[in-house]
């Protein structure tokens, strides 16, 4: 059995984490598992419960300004458990929801995703092995004052928001009012 991570939906900006407000990177990043038998065929494999897999996430490539390295910079759920859910195309699978991620320092970043088999480790045993990895593309974390907002919901997020998952998305597309007919 071989195992794939995929980012389904890439981060694309976030506002940089301050004391009194931590709005997570936007769009949420949205992770897939594939899973391929040895006859090539997609499944959800041997895992029947998806507890059982466990994704984290690193930061990766950080260009950001120089700070104190003893501050954590990353922030939010760092590790997620797999969700079953239909995709787009009518197909289950295996996804992972960072809703809660947030980034204390401006710069360009990018997250690195391992994924691994919870049930494979056993109290007292070295940690198992990660069955899959990925990163996402490069996203930009702006100060509050150079935000400019969330992007808008993208297809996945609104497919996920009608499955009952709350991502973190734009409520209302700012949309420019068309100008009324004028009367006859």
């Amino acid at each position: 059995m071989s195992f794939c991570l995929q980012v389904a939906q890439e981060p694309v900006a976030g506002r940089r984490k301050t004391d009194k407000d931590r709005r997570p990177i936007a769009p949420t990043p949205i992770i897939r598992l594939w899973i391929r038998e040895h006859a090539g065929a997609t499944g959800l494999g041997v895992f029947v419960n998806p507890s059982d897999i466990n994704i984290s996430t690193l930061p990766g490539r950080g260009r950001a300004k120089a700070f104190d390295k003893s501050h954590r910079n990353l922030h939010g759920r760092l590790h997620v458990e797999a969700n079953r859910v239909i995709d787009m195309e009518g197909e289950m699978g295996l996804w992972f929801l960072f809703m809660s991620l947030s980034v204390r320092n401006e710069g360009t970043y990018s997250l690195y995703f391992r994924c691994f088999d919870r049930s494979a480790t056993t109290k007292g045993m070295p940690p198992a092995p990660s069955l899959a990895a990925c990163r996402s593309m490069d996203f930009k974390v702006f100060s509050p004052r150079n935000y400019h907002g969330r992007p808008p919901k993208t297809l996945l997020a609104d497919h996920f928001n009608r499955q009952g998952f709350k991502l973190n998305t734009r409520k209302n597309e700012r949309q420019v009012a068309s100008p009324s007919p004028p009367p006859e």
